[in-house]
């Protein structure tokens, strides 16, 4: 077995200590050279300084690289690259991302955002609602949508999903709409989670038609990103103020052209921190263990996005 040589790119001292412990027959180089044949990075700040200006063409010897985050609609380019395998630490999230759409969810329905805006003594504008028996629409059928109906079961509402997948029903699923009935799936439900990634077929996939579909009185929670909506529409929709919104979408410069969002009484805002947990560094940690294994093996890695074989 050839002896593999991996660059940790400003990985965590403890991190690194143990994994260079574990592996005493890989090279954990200190610079990317030309005999690289892995490159794992930590997050996102190193992984961007390192490929903003690298030249793949002369890493001859490179099979691997690990993109430390999940969201990587921006790397497209990556995809065109030949002989280099690309992972991602997708799916780690999942769980923390769907407990994050309910802990909004909840926050709106049990009226917590109501009174941390408002002080205790504001009278309620409606009464706190009951989730159970309510119709929850699952927009977007992946790994935090399946985590998010998992999670929500127990509330005992009547859920559906929309897919633009041939799938099996899933159990305790009460309908699956295809991406034809988008129009329908939006209308039918008073709950609807928002969950689908940032793929070029699904930008602006929310119109005005499909906003103009929410029922009055209806939540909608969104984890997925600012690019599955029409803008336009929906500020129009949001500051018509019948419908109520949690948001986790927002980056900085999204906000700061978009102040008008942290006015709105209707909408709950946080600052894209639903993939945040206190197990996440451990578990993607964890996730990196498995496929220098695997790498080392010469195995199929896990997590894998793009194939450059």
């Amino acid at each position: 077995m050839l002896k593999k040589e991996i660059f940790l790119n400003r990985f965590p001292n403890k991190y690194e200590r143990i994994l260079k412990k574990k592996f005493k027959n890989i090279n954990f180089s200190k610079r990317v050279n030309n005999t690289t044949n892995a490159i794992i990075s930590f997050n996102r700040q190193c992984f961007d300084e390192l490929f903003e200006s690298f030249d793949f063409d002369k890493m001859v010897n490179l099979k691997w690289i690990h993109i430390p985050f999940s969201g990587i609609e921006k790397y497209q380019k990556f995809k065109l690259i030949k002989n280099i395998n690309f992972t991602s630490s997708r799916n780690i999230q999942s769980s923390h991302v769907a407990e994050h759409s309910i802990a909004i969810l909840l926050s709106i329905t049990r009226k917590i955002d109501f009174l941390s805006k408002n002080g205790i003594d504001k009278k309620f504008d409606s009464f706190p609602t009951e989730i159970k028996g309510k119709k929850v629409l699952i927009f977007g059928y992946g790994a935090v949508g399946k985590e998010i109906k998992k999670k929500i079961t127990s509330f005992k509402p009547k859920i559906s999903i929309f897919t633009n997948k041939t799938i099996k029903k899933p159990s305790l699923v009460y309908k699956i709409y295809s991406f034809k009935k988008i129009y329908k799936a939006i209308k039918e439900n008073q709950i609807i989670f928002f969950c689908i990634p940032l793929k070029e077929e699904n930008i602006s996939i929310i119109s005005l038609k499909a906003l103009n579909c929410i029922k009055k009185g209806s939540v909608v929670v969104s984890v997925s990103r600012e690019e599955i909506f029409d803008l336009v529409a929906l500020k129009k929709i949001i500051k018509k103020k019948y419908i109520r919104f949690g948001i986790d979408f927002y980056s900085k410069d999204f906000l700061i052209n978009n102040k008008y969002l942290t006015k709105q009484k209707n909408v709950l805002l946080t600052p894209h921190i639903a993939g945040l947990s206190d197990q996440y560094n451990d578990l993607h940690f964890k996730n990196i263990i498995f496929n220098i294994k695997n790498f080392q093996n010469n195995k199929k890695l896990k997590h894998l996005i793009f194939c450059g074989e």
